[in-house]
């Protein structure tokens, strides 16, 4: 926290996620660059001290494990459809 190019890239990363709120009206921001999910704490804190504290931060991360965590869960497997081979009852016309 005390290296100056990560508060460079912190208040960067802030001043557009604050742009994105006021300027085009956001009511979620999704952190979706790999390395900028690090700074999700710290980005939310400084959210927060903008006076944005009910505008969700998303992090593409945790979100695709929770999303693959409710598949399992529903228990969705993969399709025959989707790898036809000649076992499919009724054969698409592209196959």
């Amino acid at each position: 926290m005390k290296d100056p190019g990560f508060k460079k890239i912190l208040d960067d990363t802030v001043a557009q996620c604050i742009a994105a709120i006021e300027k085009d009206g956001a009511d979620t921001l999704l952190l979706g660059c790999e390395p900028l999910q690090a700074f999700a704490e710290e980005v939310r804190q400084k959210v927060n001290e903008a006076g944005y504290d009910e505008i969700p931060i998303i992090c593409e991360l945790s979100a695709g494990v929770a999303m693959a965590r409710a598949m399992v869960d529903m228990g969705v497997v993969q399709v025959a459809r989707a790898y036809p081979s000649a076992g499919l009852k009724a054969i698409p016309e592209c196959w």
